[in-house]
């Protein structure tokens, strides 16, 4: 669905779609083999490397690939219903002198993921405040430059 929303919504005669595998274990590699439209990376990460640590790799190499000053990321999950928010990412990026902008939270999070959350929070070993906010890759510019 993810991939649907983009083409149907964003002009891909002005963009290039790049996918980043990291190893699924299903039939959606296949899937992604067969769009012609966009640039697939297959990563088969190792067993020992951390998800955290996965997903941070799978950015980098799909950064290794970008040629153009700004470089979009978001998950399978996130859909795109307007090029509107590709616009309005943009010029908040260039307006601020900024690295990136975007999401600093999933915005509609399902209740019962706000309670587990919180229930998880209990029992986690306590962070230091002001720790900063962090940009989330569900959707967020960066300046590639």
């Amino acid at each position: 669905m993810c991939l649907e929303h983009i083409k149907k919504n964003l002009d891909l005669d002005r963009i290039e779609v790049i996918v980043v595998d990291n190893g699924s274990n299903d039939n959606s590699l296949a899937y992604l083999r067969s769009i012609h439209w966009i640039k697939l990376i297959e990563r088969s990460p190792s067993i020992s490397e951390h998800p955290v640590a996965a997903h941070g790799n799978g950015l980098d190499a799909a950064l290794a690939e970008v040629s153009t000053p700004l470089m979009l990321v978001i998950h399978s999950d996130t859909l795109i219903h307007s090029a509107d928010l590709i616009t309005t990412l943009e010029s908040e990026i260039c307006s601020a002198n900024v690295v990136a902008v975007g999401c600093v939270d999933q915005v509609h999070r399902p209740i019962y993921r706000k309670v587990a959350r919180k229930i998880k929070q209990l029992y986690r070993p306590k962070r230091a405040k002001n720790r900063g906010v962090y940009l989330k890759s569900h959707c967020c510019l960066y300046n590639a430059d």
